[in-house]
């Protein structure tokens, strides 16, 4: 009986040691992302809510694409938005929101 609880007793201890060792094959640290800036903005926005979506939230991506063209295909690319990615769009937004005129989208008008 003392052979069994000691078998067992050092069958648990190695089983949850063996448990606890990192796994070798374990993905690594995932790589930079290949996305850029202009398209994380454009992901960004689409992530936001129907209810809080708005032009305002729309600014980062003016500021983070660096044309207007860049502008328009990256957000016609990003499913998930309701904004529409146009030149009108870009021209109003950058008309009314004096903070963002500076934005490289809003001066490549």
């Amino acid at each position: 009986m003392k052979l069994c609880a000691v078998t067992l007793v050092l069958s648990l201890g190695i089983a949850c040691n063996e448990a606890a060792q990192p796994a070798t094959n374990a993905p690594g640290p995932s790589p930079t992302s290949t996305h850029t800036a202009c398209e994380r903005a454009w992901r960004e926005y689409a992530a936001i809510d129907d209810f809080h979506d708005s032009y305002r939230a729309a600014t980062p991506t003016l500021f983070e694409c660096r044309s207007l063209d860049e502008w328009i295909a990256v957000g016609r690319a990003t499913p998930g938005h309701s904004l529409l990615p146009a030149r009108i769009t870009a021209t109003n937004i950058c008309r009314y929101e004096e903070e963002i005129r500076s934005a490289p989208v809003c001066r490549s008008l």
